[in-house]
This record gives structure tokens, sequence and C-alpha cells, in this order.
């Protein structure tokens, strides 16, 4: 994965914790938040109001690949569920 250049933004992504004094992106903590939101098992562990579970998750965040998750919870009207999907764009 290759990582932006820093600007004038550096001090924001320090406190963030995305990049490390100096301007240097702290890769692990990058690469953590890439996988979180394209990794569908990473996705099925934290996406999601409490008491939600992600059924499908499946995603190739490739140049023209797709992505599909359905979030089923349970709502006062009985089981719900949500679908999402899209397109890896450029």
């Amino acid at each position: 994965m290759t990582l932006p250049t820093v600007s004038k933004h550096t001090k924001v992504l320090e406190r963030a914790g995305l990049v490390v004094r100096g301007g240097r992106p702290n890769t692990a903590l990058v690469e953590l938040i890439w996988q979180m939101w394209t990794d569908p098992e990473h996705l099925k562990a934290w996406y999601g109001p409490d008491g939600a579970t992600i059924r499908v998750a499946k995603m190739d965040v490739r140049v023209g690949g797709s992505r599909l998750f359905c979030i089923e919870m349970r709502s006062p009207n009985g089981p719900r569920q949500m679908w999402f999907t899209g397109c890896s764009c450029r």
C-alpha cells in the first residue's frame, strides 16, 4: 500500500495517531484501519450498532471490485436486515 505524503495537516494526523513526529506515517495503524474497512472478518467484528450482526460480508477492494454486506438486528417490529453494496471505483 502506498501511503500519501504528509501535508500541512501533520498536527491533526499526529493527534489522531496516524503519523509519528516528523511526519512519518504510522504504518501499523494505517494498515489496521485499512484492514478494518476492507477485510470481511474485521468488518464483522466491529461494524454496526450494539446488538447487530454482520451475516454477509464480501469485499473486493480492487478497482472495479464490489462489496456486499448485510446487517441483521432486532427492532421493536421484529428482526430486520439492512443490505449495503457498492463498487470500488477510481
